[in-house]
């Protein structure tokens, strides 16, 4: 990874953060969102390329939990006990967690899980929360259980919540530790954990409204339930857009000429990888100055800038290459996330911009924008001259 100047402001659009601990956060957050742009990338080519569906279900999965951590490192590097909006499918969310956890039976586990649901239960949270809690609750789960055992989770709609109840065949909690367990620095494992899990969970669901609670019951094992708010039946739930299948290209079809700059060499060959099988012919720099080289020996279509070059910044140097070619597509991207403009405040210069990690299917879609806008200019100024 780069290495970051504290004594600088170029690494930072919005400024110096406000203390050296933000800093630090920022930097960790920083690195994090650059592997996981590439993890992103490359998973998202496999998934595009793969006609298994075998294979494509542990790449579903895995796409998933990458961008699940996306999500976990916004907020440790944003203002805390922010919410951010979302609707979901508490059954679909309920199966995704159990496909991350126990799907593929990986290492001969004996622990079964099912998902027992009245159909669809529109929730108002984010997907990525609810799935957050299921993971933690059946990681706890199995290794009560020792890797032996059964998970049912059961979904049902009460008036204006929705209700998962997660319920596993292990031991159990002791009775004088069930409240302590939400407490930061308890756990009902002896020997084993941290005791933020529950604690954290517990917190995470109560920016949104909702509660996780144990349920005392006869029977043995444990049982949790998590309670939402339910959204309106005509609201739309979240669904993750799929990667469109790569068409086999041929000698004839055009291809983009694209300008990758970037000073994370794992970012950079990812994009020379992954952008070539989109029908676009790469050319990557390493920073500012030999971008510019780069763009006055060739022509290019589109040009896809990291912001936080070294000495220099992606917003100066898209200035400089939109005066040499009023033409150019733009696309700004960095993983100081919480520090990019809006779509609608963006510098003169920049077209798009693209938070990392970003998904591939977000990549296609920038891609064909960034085509049109450049044909769009280019018809323009022809008509103008």
């Amino acid at each position: 990874m780069s290495p970051v100047d504290p004594a600088s402001d170029s690494h930072f659009p919005g400024g110096k953060p406000s203390s050296p601990s933000h800093l630090s956060t920022a930097a960790v957050a920083h690195d994090l969102n650059q592997m996981l742009a590439v993890i992103s990338g490359r998973l998202g080519l496999l998934l595009a390329q793969t006609v298994d569906e075998e294979v494509s279900r542990h790449l579903r999965a895995m796409d998933v939990a990458c961008r699940d951590a996306a999500t976990l490192v916004r907020r440790l590097a944003g203002p805390a006990g922010a919410a951010t909006p979302g609707r979901c499918d508490a059954t679909e969310e309920a199966r995704q967690a159990v496909e991350l956890v126990l799907g593929g039976q990986a290492c001969g586990s004996g622990v079964s899980a099912e998902v027992v649901s009245d159909g669809v239960l529109p929730a108002a949270l984010p997907g990525q929360a609810v799935r957050e809690v299921l993971v933690n609750l059946l990681f706890n789960a199995r290794e009560a259980m020792g890797g032996q055992g059964t998970i049912r989770i059961t979904g049902r709609r009460a008036a204006d919540r929705v209700l998962l109840t997660v319920a596993d065949s292990g031991p159990g909690v002791a009775p004088e530790i069930r409240q302590e367990i939400f407490r930061s620095g308890r756990t009902s494992r002896v020997g084993k954990g941290r005791g933020i899990g529950l604690a954290g969970c517990r917190d995470l669901l109560a920016v949104y409204g909702c509660r996780l609670d144990f349920e005392d019951h006869a029977e043995p094992g444990a049982v949790f339930v998590l309670d939402m708010p339910a959204s309106e039946a005509s609201a739309p739930v979240e669904k993750p857009v799929p990667a469109k299948k790569i068409p086999r290209k041929t000698d004839e079809t055009p291809r983009l000429r694209v300008l990758v700059v970037d000073d994370e060499s794992a970012m950079r060959d990812m994009l020379h990888e992954v952008l070539p099988t989109l029908g676009c012919e790469v050319t990557a720099a390493v920073d500012a100055a030999s971008a510019r080289r780069e763009f006055q020996s060739g022509t290019f279509e589109v040009a896809l800038l990291d912001e936080n070059l070294p000495r220099d910044s992606g917003t100066r140097l898209a200035a400089d290459l939109r005066r040499d070619d009023p033409c150019l597509a733009v696309i700004l991207m960095s993983g100081w996330g919480q520090d990019m403009p809006a779509q609608d405040t963006l510098p003169e210069a920049v077209d798009f911009v693209v938070r990392k990690p970003m998904e591939f299917p977000q990549l296609q879609r920038m891609l064909m924008e960034a085509v049109r806008l450049h044909a769009g200019r280019t018809a323009a100024r022809r008509h103008e001259d």
